[in-house]
């Protein structure tokens, strides 16, 4: 996976599936790439929104590589039948 500016869509609904695709909760994903919960928040929240921000282009891509290694982390499960490294903490850290 390379990093393609020209494919920034910093589309508040296409974050939230990346989110969600990855596995992780607003907070972990905010953890795993560096940045706050509460500014995720603000990408997140719709564009007609008074505290939505648009969302950086670096930022969307480290979702759309977490998005990329729970996919192929579910292909691996598949394929072996356990589950890959990883896994398990990213579902301890949706309990927090």
């Amino acid at each position: 996976m390379k990093p393609d500016a020209n494919q920034h869509d910093p589309d508040p609904e296409r974050l939230r599936e990346l989110i969600e695709k990855s596995g992780l909760s607003i907070r972990a994903a905010a953890q795993q790439i560096g940045i706050s919960d509460r500014m995720l928040r603000y990408y997140l929240t719709p564009e007609d929104k008074k505290s939505h921000r648009p969302c950086p282009y670096p930022e969307q891509f480290a979702l759309e590589a977490l998005a990329a290694a729970a996919t192929s982390g579910e292909a691996a499960t598949q394929a072996h039948g356990c589950a890959p490294q990883g896994v398990a903490q990213r579902h301890n850290q949706r309990e927090v």
